[in-house]
């Protein structure tokens, strides 16, 4: 191969470099404008400040729990896909706060549910208050199409992460494995 092909090779894959470091540039752009634009909904008089006292893995073990009012914590572990270890890092921090209750089953005295406390029902019922009116002020802007096409664009994305999360892992974000449960006599 002459200098001059190798000259050309060399452009071109400075040139898509290049490239794909403006795509990479402008993409980013336009997540940090919409980023931008909905800087609002973080801020602390928007909610009862729990997106600024808990951690991600927090708020996820609080709504896991309000969903399915009383799970294991091989259940919490597999729900946020973290080792047991972190688990247990977040019960204990949400029962500092008076948010949980953790305690031996009644069935098995050797499995530890854990629930939502007087507290932590309190609280995750007025946050989805406050989702819920700012949900309904949105539905009452758009038209029956616009939601349909909405709704559809979500579910699409949605799929899509899905599909790419379970090529890479196996895993799939929107469907969890059921927990087996062995009756000991």
């Amino acid at each position: 191969m002459d200098n001059t092909n190798k000259d050309n090779t060399s452009s071109q894959t400075t040139s898509s470099g290049q490239e794909q470091s403006n795509n990479i540039s402008a993409i980013g752009n336009i997540i940090f404008d919409y980023l931008d634009r909905c800087r609002f909904l973080f801020y602390p008089e928007q909610w009862n400040h729990i997106f600024l006292d808990f951690s991600k893995n927090d708020i996820f073990t609080l709504i896991f729990l309000y969903r399915k009012r009383e799970v294991n914590v091989t259940e919490i572990a597999d729900y946020l896909k973290v080792p047991l270890n972190t688990v247990t890092g977040v019960i204990s921090r949400l029962e500092q706060k008076e948010l949980v209750i953790r305690e031996r089953s009644k069935l098995d005295k050797r499995v530890v549910c854990v629930r939502l406390d007087r507290l932590g029902l309190q609280m995750i019922e007025e946050e989805l208050q406050q989702f819920s009116e700012y949900y309904l002020r949105i539905m009452e802007e758009l038209t029956p199409d616009e939601k349909t096409l909405l709704f559809g664009l979500i579910d699409r994305i949605f799929n899509m992460l899905d599909r790419d999360i379970h090529s890479r892992t196996g895993d799939h974000l929107t469907r969890s494995q059921p927990v087996k449960r062995i009756t000991i006599e």
